[in-house]
């Protein structure tokens, strides 16, 4: 998922977007010199689903400052759609978690 907006509120976008599943990752970056201030977001969901229910609640919303965000679904590239994402432990262990697993051992067994 791609967010464009007027100031680099990584907080804020964790907060605004958590609400709606597990994120994997947020990555902040400012808009290029050339470009009017902003900044763009990219967000990664686990879950495809609470991409799509993100997308559609908060495109062209106020969510935390005075522009509306411009919120865009981003799509695989063919060359990435069969190269699987690896999770270290703890995002390992927050996945587990968010279903209800809670109280997991953070111990890997192979």
């Amino acid at each position: 998922m791609y967010v464009f907006g007027a100031g680099p509120p990584q907080r804020s976008l964790v907060t605004a977007f958590s609400q709606f599943g597990l994120l994997y990752s947020v990555g902040v970056f400012p808009n290029a010199a050339v470009a009017r201030p902003g900044f763009c977001a990219i967000i990664k969901f686990y879950s495809a689903r609470d991409a799509h229910r993100a997308q559609r609640a908060c495109h062209e919303k106020h969510l935390f400052q005075n522009s509306p965000l411009k919120v865009h679904l981003g799509t695989k590239h063919k060359a990435v759609q069969h190269q699987a994402l690896a999770l270290n432990s703890s995002q390992c262990q927050e996945l587990a978690n968010y279903f209800g697993f809670n109280g997991w051992s953070k111990r890997i067994i192979k």
